[in-house]
């Protein structure tokens, strides 16, 4: 049975922030990469400069993306087991050992990854063949739709496929067999649940965006603390798939807040 859509926010919430603190040597790894990604994105004109072929190029392109999308998941599935363990009162393994146990279950799962992402990659190839000329702009404005809406489908179908692998420590068919028979008959219903909370932090970040931009505007202080908080809400986007697959699999959680249903 789903959750009411207002149980699960501050279930979500409740959980998010009772384990901030053990994501942060998973953000200070995040943020180094992206710090070496930022830095990647700036050489790109010396690249240009060196490299005269678009091909080789876009190959060098498209292997920093396969690193970049392979660090994703491992920290995806970190997060998760934190979350996950947590909520269900188990313990959480210590950091290196999460990190560890989660790279080898990523490439243990390859083809699932691959499978996942499907829609970024037709998307890069798209984006490929538009810069190299060889698509014209109304079949560039209808294929991003098509892979928009790809892309939502994916998500909501498959959202609980990284969730399964993390907890479950089972193979890649097993957790998209298993993610499928949760959403299927209540698509509209488990898209709302995984939206909301979101949405609502999404709201919340923003208006504190504008209220430090308003009393400090465009100073070192601003940056500085935006990017900490930009760092500190990546963890909840598996927060609420983590939640929900808990509730929908029947675990025993935590004693929560049990808020009024919506």
């Amino acid at each position: 049975m789903l959750p009411s859509i207002g149980s699960l926010i501050v279930k979500s919430f409740h959980v998010y922030f009772s384990t901030l603190k053990k994501f942060v040597p998973y953000l200070f790894l995040f943020l180094f990469f992206s710090i070496l990604l930022s830095f990647a994105n700036t050489s790109k004109p010396l690249l240009s400069s060196l490299i005269s072929s678009v091909y080789v190029k876009a190959i060098i392109y498209l292997f920093s993306s396969i690193f970049f999308s392979l660090l994703g998941f491992i920290l995806s599935l970190s997060f998760i087991k934190v979350v996950g363990l947590h909520y269900i009162g188990q313990p959480i393994p210590k950091f290196w050992s999460n990190i560890k146990e989660s790279f080898f279950l990523t490439f243990k799962n390859l083809a699932t990854f691959v499978f996942l992402a499907i829609p970024a990659i037709i998307l890069y190839v798209f984006y490929l063949f538009s810069i190299m000329g060889y698509v014209n702009f109304v079949v560039i404005f209808i294929g991003l739709w098509l892979i928009i809406l790809l892309g939502v489908l994916v998500y909501i179908w498959f959202s609980f496929v990284l969730v399964d692998l993390a907890l479950e420590k089972g193979n890649g068919l097993s957790s998209i067999v298993s993610s499928v028979k949760i959403v299927r008959g209540r698509v509209g219903s488990v898209f709302i649940r995984l939206f909301l909370p979101s949405f609502v932090l999404y709201i919340i970040f923003a208006v504190m965006n504008g209220l430090f931009d308003m009393l400090f505007g465009s100073t070192i202080f601003y940056t500085v603390v935006m990017l900490l908080l930009t760092l500190a809400i990546i963890p909840f986007s598996v927060v609420v798939p983590t939640v929900l697959y808990c509730d929908l699999m029947k675990k025993p959680v935590l004693d929560l807040p049990k808020p009024e249903s919506v």
